[in-house]
């Protein structure tokens, strides 16, 4: 076998150890990190190893039966003294003859740096791909009641982008309904086939950089894919934009001007494939004012954007809205609700701070207390309808109206089921029994 600097180059190169032997088992070369291995187990310098046999050297080896037998030998597991280590054997041949054997050594702490890699990539893949199992877009634009004014707009601006396959940016308050509207618009676009996945930049604020972009793989090519390549085909929903650190606002401005991508880590391009509408309850012209917003993305998303608006803005709504939520209740539950025209007449006298959320939880809970399924007026919450001036209300007035908007933003975020309001109880240092009290 005949070897030029050149190729020697290259598997000196290697961490993995390469031996190659000749038909009589001698050894024709080792490369330097094989080299280093044996002469650790023996007293022979690196020099003196060429055209010894093998087994001489190391009475145990496997790779002179590869070559009398001409079957490699695959994922062995060995072990030297104390140390362990991968290797795989392969016969060479010429034409039909074997002309020797060929040993690829991975050492131990190589293979455990890997399968530690490994693990996280596989650990990170499984994130993103439960996450994409996690959302499904449900609603379509027949969910969505928009008999008022302002409300009709909305959703004829909102239909009008769908078809379109332009970045969306959407305002509204906390609970107007935000996410419904992401969904619809997903499942009236030309991606209605493809995945949809949502992100919520103040859950993952530290790490949604990552969680965005991906990681590459190290030593390898499979890689850690983000958000934005795992929905390719598909809508990708980020929520909250106004808490994503600057850093990362920059990246998503880039990748949306140019539509393409590098994963961290990664020296190639990765094309964009993938719709993204964004999100914002705050006031985020304010923040770009301010330079607490990446001005470049604003402006990209401003002339594709539009503001749901509040609740109260939009009562002709309301009886239609409590119609449909009896009528899911009523699936669920197997059961039939309705409520009375005194009873929609209070909901139309409240102010509704959290919006359609807060609307829906009160529907929820009236439902429970009502006998027959009919909600009555006496059965809704004590707070209903009973709203006041903010500048007549009393300092313990005003102060119970923030604590209970604050409970239900923070049900928005992480759900109304029990074990979320315990989570926020435990959050906000309270019972359980104290929160449902400040709900009232």
């Amino acid at each position: 076998m005949i070897f030029n600097d050149d190729i020697k180059a290259v598997l000196n190169s290697m961490h993995e150890g390469i031996l190659i032997v000749d038909s009589d088992s001698r050894i024709v070369f080792g490369n330097e990190a094989y080299l280093r291995f044996i002469s650790s187990d023996s007293n022979i310098h690196p020099s003196q190893v060429r055209g010894k046999k093998l087994r001489d050297l190391r009475p145990g080896a496997m790779l002179p039966e590869v070559v009398r037998t001409g079957v490699p030998m695959l994922r062995q597991r060995r072990r030297e003294a104390e140390d362990f280590y991968y290797v795989n054997m392969y016969p060479v041949f010429s034409g039909n003859q074997i002309i020797g054997g060929l040993s690829v050594v991975t050492f131990m702490d190589d293979a455990a740096a890997f399968r530690e890699e490994l693990k996280a990539m596989e650990e990170r893949n499984s994130q993103v791909m439960s996450r994409m199992g996690a959302f499904s877009a449900r609603d379509t634009f027949s969910n969505i009641i928009a008999k008022g004014k302002k409300s009709a707009a909305c959703k004829a601006s909102a239909m009008r982008l769908a078809e379109t396959e332009f970045p969306i940016l959407m305002t509204s308050e906390n609970g107007a309904g935000m996410s419904m509207y992401a969904q619809a618009i997903h499942n009236a676009s030309p991606r209605h086939e493809g995945p949809y996945i949502k992100v919520n930049c103040q859950e993952m604020k530290d790490g949604i950089d990552t969680e965005l972009f991906g990681v590459e793989g190290i030593r390898n090519s499979i890689g850690n894919i983000g958000l934005l390549e795992a929905a390719k085909g598909g809508t990708l929903f980020i929520d909250e934009i106004t808490d994503m650190p600057p850093d990362v606002q920059a990246k998503l401005y880039n990748t949306l001007q140019t539509k393409s991508f590098y994963r961290i880590g990664a020296d190639y391009l990765i094309p964009l494939e993938t719709r993204v509408i964004v999100g914002s309850n705050t006031d985020i012209e304010r923040r770009v004012a301010d330079n607490r917003f990446n001005a470049e993305l604003y402006y990209l998303f401003r002339t594709f954007s539009f503001n749901i608006p509040a609740l109260r803005e939009r009562m002709d709504d309301l009886p239609l809205i409590v119609r449909q939520e009896l009528a899911r209740l009523g699936t669920v539950r197997k059961k039939k609700f309705d409520i009375t025209n005194d009873a929609i007449d209070r909901l139309m006298h409240h102010t509704w701070p959290g919006n359609v959320r807060e609307l829906q939880h009160v529907i929820e809970l009236s439902s429970y207390l009502a006998k027959d399924g009919m909600i009555t007026v006496d059965i809704l919450p004590e707070y209903i309808g009973q709203d006041i001036s903010e500048n007549e209300k009393t300092l313990p007035e005003r102060v119970r109206a923030f604590e209970k908007n604050e409970i239900l933003k923070m049900m928005e975020f992480y759900g109304s089921d029990l074990q979320a309001k315990k989570l926020i109880a435990e959050k906000l240092g309270i019972s359980l029994a104290s929160l449902y009290a400040k709900l009232k």
